[in-house]
């Protein structure tokens, strides 16, 4: 073999061991992962309850009416969807009496990873959005 196979072989070689160890790395994680999910969805929902009653406050007081209040309902629904969406993400098997740290629930996580970033996204802009709209409105 010429010294640029055994290179390119070496490489390939290396390259395949630290994406198992990556990956044997997140299997690890995962469980804490969830764990951080859960707590940050809990937060979320009080804060988005918390919107909901300002939101009914302002619609007893008469001070929202028309697309506004529509765009508000909207938006509220879309956050319920999103934190439902969420929660599923690390929901457990119903068959099994399965934990965080089964290797379903580790397998489950890692498929749903990438899902889990864009849908935390969407939710933080959306809360931050029904909160300056909100606020707007107190004013």
């Amino acid at each position: 073999m010429d010294p640029l196979s055994i290179t390119a072989s070496a490489l390939a070689i290396l390259s395949a061991a630290t994406a198992t160890v990556k990956g044997a790395k997140r299997f690890h994680e995962a469980p804490g992962e969830m764990e951080v999910l859960l707590n940050d969805l809990a937060e979320v929902q009080v804060n988005i309850k918390c919107l909901e009653e300002d939101f009914q406050q302002l619609v007893s007081q008469g001070r929202l009416e028309g697309h506004r209040h529509d765009d508000l309902l909207a938006k509220f629904a879309s956050a319920d969807v999103l934190v439902k969406q969420l929660a599923d993400c690390v929901t457990l098997d119903r068959g099994h009496h399965s934990r965080l740290g089964s290797a379903s629930a580790r397998l489950r996580w890692a498929r749903s990873r990438g899902k889990v970033k864009t849908l935390k996204i969407k939710l933080e802009q959306l809360r931050r959005d029904l909160e300056m709209n909100l606020g707007i409105l107190h004013r």
